[in-house]
């Protein structure tokens, strides 16, 4: 499939509207695949219809968030597009969190409902009942929904998710991002990475990560496979043999997921981006890198946060030399403009450390 680049135009609407249009043109095109089967683009819109239909039904067309409480599996990815396009945003939830800190995560979002994987429900119920909300599952939602009702179409300003920060620098705080700037990650990745309707992009870490909205909407607003793997359940021996069945095109984890993938000295063909994020990447990653995957093989490393979408990007090819004994974070994205700054405020100088301050219009 050719490369199509992600225009600027786009990004005043919705997610879930750019999603249509995906659906549209690529109905028979595989939208979500896992070893035990696959879902196309029309079937995987129609059932995020019938889930977008419950929520309209029982809760009414009123922006609120919804939580999620799921390991990374098809059934988080339906539900998150049933709440974007029933015009509600979407709070994810990190099931192997303590009880405790989840309560406090449903006290401050107070969610809707919740919408739980079916091997987190006694979880999820107790939850519900501390919080007063109702507990749903994507079954649930779906069954008895009519499904010609009015649709909701948010606008680029509407609120698309809460995600809880890790709190590693204090209380964990809901950081609120709207479609237009979640629209605008998809761009820079698209655009830098050349994402096509040919792609297969991996899935890996818990929903409850904010890296993971990049893999999933780059794939799915742009013709591509989102393919989930729980590595927490299956193990790293599991996640490099299935990387090499589903022939995934885009790797996406963290640096120690990484190590974990090739501890077992496989090579990877279908690969042709590695994305590195969420940690400090090592030349010894290079290293691997260089040594397990193809010619044509880009390792990307990114740095961002939450906050930010991705805000730096380096794009590393097999023969480039690393200068030093630190991988590069490279260059500000698209629209991101970086400086580095001391304790009041100003430039720093070459050499010198200081806060990473972001300016943008696509910020949380």
């Amino acid at each position: 499939a050719s490369f199509e680049p992600f225009p600027e135009e786009d990004l005043e609407q919705s997610v879930s509207h750019r999603f249509r249009e995906q659906a549209a043109r690529f109905p028979s095109r595989p939208a979500i695949m896992t070893r035990d089967g696959s879902w196309t683009y029309e079937a995987l819109d129609a059932a995020t219809d019938q889930i977008a239909a419950g929520l309209l039904e029982s809760r009414g067309s009123l922006p609120e968030p919804i939580a999620l409480l799921f390991d990374q599996e098809p059934d988080a990815v339906i539900a998150i597009l049933g709440i974007l396009k029933a015009g509600k945003f979407y709070v994810p939830l990190d099931p192997s969190l303590p009880p405790a800190r989840l309560s406090r995560q449903i006290r401050s979002a107070a969610p809707g409902l919740i919408i739980a994987g079916q091997s987190h429900i006694p979880l999820a119920g107790a939850l519900a009942e501390e919080g007063d909300v109702r507990l749903e599952t994507v079954a649930s939602l779906q069954r008895n929904t009519d499904i010609s009702r009015p649709w909701v179409s948010p606008g680029p300003d509407s609120l698309a998710y809460v995600f809880y920060t890790s709190g590693s620098t204090g209380n964990p705080k809901g950081v609120m991002d709207n479609h237009r700037n979640v629209l605008h990650n998809v761009l820079r990745y698209t655009n830098n990475l050349r994402i096509t309707p040919g792609d297969r992009l991996s899935l890996i870490q818990s929903p409850s990560f904010s890296g993971t909205v990049s893999s999933l909407f780059a794939a799915l607003l742009n013709g591509a496979a989102i393919c989930p793997f729980d590595v927490r359940q299956a193990g790293f021996t599991a996640l490099a043999s299935w990387v090499n069945d589903m022939a995934i095109t885009v790797y996406h984890s963290v640096p120690t997921i990484f190590r974990g993938l090739v501890a077992g000295r496989q090579r990877f063909p279908h690969v042709r981006v590695i994305r590195l994020e969420g940690d400090q990447a090592l030349p010894s990653d290079v290293d691997l890198y260089r040594q397990y995957f193809s010619p044509g093989c880009q390792l990307a490393i990114g740095l961002g946060a939450t906050e930010t979408g991705l805000s730096c990007q380096y794009i590393l090819h097999k023969t480039d030399p690393i200068e030093s004994n630190a991988v590069p974070v490279g260059y500000p994205t698209q629209d991101m403009s970086i400086a580095i700054l001391d304790d009041q405020g100003a430039d720093v100088g070459l050499m010198t450390a200081g806060e990473i301050a972001v300016r943008s219009r696509y910020l949380a």
